[in-house]
């Protein structure tokens, strides 16, 4: 998340997980984004906050 003037704040999720690619879109939306824009629509929320959303192959990420 990013505000104006700030470098910029951002939160990553990285899940590994033996569920089918569908299964886990699934979950990231019902439980992680779904929660996020709720809080963001709040009245105490995060008003103004541009949220993007990417999403890595999984050839990118490497287990070190």
């Amino acid at each position: 998340m990013e505000t104006s003037g700030d470098a910029g704040y951002y939160s990553d999720v990285l899940m590994q997980s033996s569920l089918s690619h569908g299964e886990m879109l699934k979950i990231i939306e019902e439980d992680i984004l779904k929660t996020i824009y709720q809080y963001c629509a709040s009245f105490d929320g995060c008003g103004g906050v541009l949220l993007a959303q990417n999403i890595l192959c999984p050839q990118c990420v490497h287990k070190s």
